[in-house]
């Protein structure tokens, strides 16, 4: 699917549906069909102008994130950016000047595989979500892969209210309303964890694993891969991905159990570890996205708080508000949580119990009680009252419309630099290295879909295709990835270089180039032929 066409498409629709004024739309048949569809027999003209006037607000918010997507990279069929598309999101809820200049979605990348993602400590390319089961909530719900869907449904659609400014200066906790159907996501959460990986087809050619063949590949596969894509034991398709991230490279990292691991995305001053050194436009804009926080800053850093208090209990509390400036990242995890709270109800339809009794008691201290502001609070400080409209700061500028590659890795090893004046265990930018099972049905290749197939992935960079088909393709067996094209059915063609042969930034095809010595034609068959059996 061509996710950006279709929303681009969606909005023009009911743009041409909103018309200039309510006066003129209702005069078309357009207009009449949806407000009777929508509406029912609850149409009535008075009923007719509060829809209008929903469409409007509607067009004014989606129309700021859609301008960003416009204004990035062309994402085709198979790739989208959906992280940006969420903390834009975040940056217009926050009701900020910066809505109005939103950062370009530069960085689309190839739309993952679900199977074995619920298993995983760590999910999203850049690693950033988490599979926490840290704050007690009871059964299996994990908190972290609840936050990382509620993110996304904001990024897709979901219907989102905070408070004016006047109402937050009265509000001790702020109450985030949303259309999120939690108990939906906990299902589709469950469903998923039983997805197995898919096996290779034998109508593709049956697998040989006793031939001379397979077994160099294997090898191959030890030597080279292992250290950073675990296997997993078809025996055991399900069984817990332990992050490995902060572990050294080798070959049982977590005692033989099955691993995730995040690799850095480039070479950073004084960080150490693997580095895959491919397009960083996807960590980094992650990375050095910011807002102005606009109302978010009436907002207490819940996620933070909760953490400290599991582990401290409340006199071990940390409690601070959101700057202007504030990393997008750590404002969606305060979104997503204060949703997940409000939604707690939904969790009882689905486990048949409450949330356990540790969060129980954190959330009615913290929103039946005098919070304590630390001492350094920014608010404080300027002399702000709660609820107040904070002073238009400008946002550092992420790394998001930068034009070569240099710029961007130059920008986002100088923001780490500053993020870790207040957060020194802060990680540099990376992208997920995980099991590679099913890894035949995933093409395209490297987080950004910029390498068609397999084989043309365990090339040198350089040798790797400058252009491809993507979309409705053949698939082929033999080198293992997207093939030739149908024709007539949907596609687009992927490219790395614009029109006057510069790169075209988040489309980077090269690192990855493991093993570090190329592969000979024999051996990269080798090899391809055991990742087929993966």
């Amino acid at each position: 699917m061509d996710l950006q066409a279709f929303t681009q498409d969606l909005l023009a629709a009911m743009r041409k549906l909103h018309g200039a004024d309510l006066a003129a739309a209702s005069q078309t048949r357009l207009w009449q069909d949806f407000a009777t569809k929508v509406l029912g027999r609850a149409d009535t003209p008075a009923a007719q102008a509060r829809l209008y006037q929903e469409l409007s607000d509607w067009l004014a918010y989606r129309g700021e994130i859609q301008a960003s997507i416009a204004a990035g990279s062309k994402w085709g069929h198979g790739r989208q950016d959906a992280v940006q598309v969420i903390l834009n999101t975040v940056a217009v809820l926050s009701d900020g000047p910066e809505k109005n200049g939103l950062p370009p979605a530069t960085a689309p990348v190839s739309i993952p595989s679900v199977w074995l993602a619920p298993n995983s400590q760590r999910v999203q390319w850049n690693g950033s979500a988490f599979k926490a089961k840290d704050i007690g909530l009871s059964g299996p719900i994990s908190t972290g892969a609840m936050i990382r869907n509620i993110s996304e449904v904001i990024g897709v659609f979901a219907d989102v209210k905070l408070p004016s400014f006047a109402e937050l200066a009265r509000a001790r906790y702020v109450d985030v309303t949303s259309s999120v159907r939690l108990e939906n996501l906990i299902r589709l959460e469950r469903a998923l964890a039983e997805l197995p990986p898919p096996h290779w087809p034998d109508a593709f050619g049956p697998i040989d694993r006793t031939s001379a063949a397979y077994e160099r590949g294997e090898a191959i596969y030890d030597a080279a891969c292992a250290s950073c894509h675990a296997r997993i034991d078809p025996a055991n398709p399900f069984a817990e991905i332990l992050d490995a991230s902060d572990k050294p490279l080798g070959p049982n990292p977590e005692n033989g159990a099955p691993f995730v691991r995040v690799v850095n995305a480039f070479a950073t001053p004084g960080d150490k570890g693997p580095v895959i050194d491919t397009d960083p436009m996807n960590a980094c804009n992650a990375l050095t996205h910011s807002t102005w926080t606009g109302k978010l800053s009436s907002f207490t850093n819940v996620f933070e708080a909760l953490s400290s208090y599991s582990q401290n209990g409340v006199t071990g509390v940390s409690v601070k508000r959101f700057p202007p400036g504030t990393e997008t990242l750590r404002l969606i995890e305060d979104i997503s949580i204060r949703i997940l709270w409000d939604k707690r109800g939904e969790i009882n339809n689905v486990q048949a119990s409450d949330v356990a009794n540790a969060t129980t008691g954190f959330f009615n201290w913290f929103t039946g009680s005098d919070v304590p502001l630390d001492a350094g609070d920014w608010a404080l400080q300027k002399g702000i009252a709660r609820g107040a409209a904070p002073p238009v700061v400008t946002p550092t500028p992420g790394t998001h419309g930068l034009k070569t590659l240099a710029d961007v890795r130059a920008v986002c090893t100088q923001q780490l630099q500053r993020m870790r004046r207040s957060n020194l265990d802060l990680p540099p930018p990376g992208y997920k290295a995980g099991p590679l099972a099913g890894i035949f049905a995933s093409a395209p290749y490297l987080h950004n879909g910029s390498v068609p197939t397999l084989d043309a992935l365990l090339l040198p960079p350089d040798l790797r295709p400058l252009s491809f088909v993507q979309g409705d393709v053949l698939f082929d067996p033999v080198k293992v990835g997207l093939g030739a094209p149908i024709p007539g059915a949907p596609s687009s063609i992927f490219h790395l270089l614009d029109d006057k042969g510069a790169p075209i930034m988040g489309n980077w095809n090269g690192g990855h180039a493991y093993p570090a010595q190329p592969l000979s034609d024999a051996d990269r068959a080798a090899l391809i032929s055991y990742l087929r059996g993966l």
